[in-house]
Formats: structure tokens, sequence, C-alpha cells
């Protein structure tokens, strides 16, 4: 799934919600200067990131990722 087509379908019932209490919860949160291997999730037997693993579990994670200009 790619962060596009995620926020097209994403943002289809929040517009067409009738209330505010249909409208779901949506949390996005995104790390600094994380490469896609910092993550016990992903296959780094190195690092232990539990809080992370269980959101990477329970959610949607984007494995792929292009900032043009990353400086922070």
């Amino acid at each position: 799934m790619t962060r596009r087509s995620f926020l097209g379908t994403a943002s289809v019932p929040l517009l067409s919600a009738q209330s505010p209490t249909d409208r779901p919860n949506v949390l996005l949160i995104m790390t600094d200067q994380q490469s896609n291997a910092a993550m016990t999730a992903n296959g780094n037997p190195y690092l232990k990131t539990p809080a992370m693993d269980s959101l990477a579990a329970d959610g949607v994670s984007f494995l792929q990722s292009y900032a043009t200009y990353p400086v922070c």
C-alpha cells in the first residue's frame, strides 16, 4: 500500500461521515532521522523497539519513503 492510496482511502470515510461520532480516529506518527531497518519489526536483530513494534503490528507501517530535502 502506498502513502497516496492510504491517504485517499482514509479520507473518504472522513468526508462522508454524518456526525462527529461517526468519524474514525486517525493518528499519524512519523519518526525523524530513522531508516526502515531501524526497527525490530522490520528485521533488525540488534535493536529492541517494543513500542514501535507494537504500533507497527496493530496499525499501518510504510516501508518505502523518499525525502527530497532531508534536513531537519
